[in-house]
């Protein structure tokens, strides 16, 4: 799952991500998927911390941030779309 600020939308993509900026998650919380683990990026880490901080309290088990955020990880396990 991608938590971008709107700037930085179309800068930087993660392939088959949903993306939910961190002040909509309340209203997306159905299209965040409960039987896998969730991965969370953001730009720099801020906002997937706050998203990861979120989510167990609305009962997700399975949640983990990207340290460093995009600007920090790109590989072939979650290829980025520059």
């Amino acid at each position: 799952m991608a938590t971008y600020t709107p700037h930085n939308e179309g800068i930087v993509e993660v392939v088959d991500a949903h993306h939910i900026h961190v002040t909509q998650l309340p209203h997306y919380l159905a299209d965040i998927p409960r039987d896998r683990e969730i991965s969370i990026f953001c730009g720099s880490g801020l906002r997937s911390t706050l998203t990861a901080s979120y989510l167990p309290r609305q009962r997700w088990d399975a949640v983990k941030v990207i340290l460093g955020g995009t600007r920090g990880w790109n590989s072939t396990a979650c290829p980025l779309k520059l």
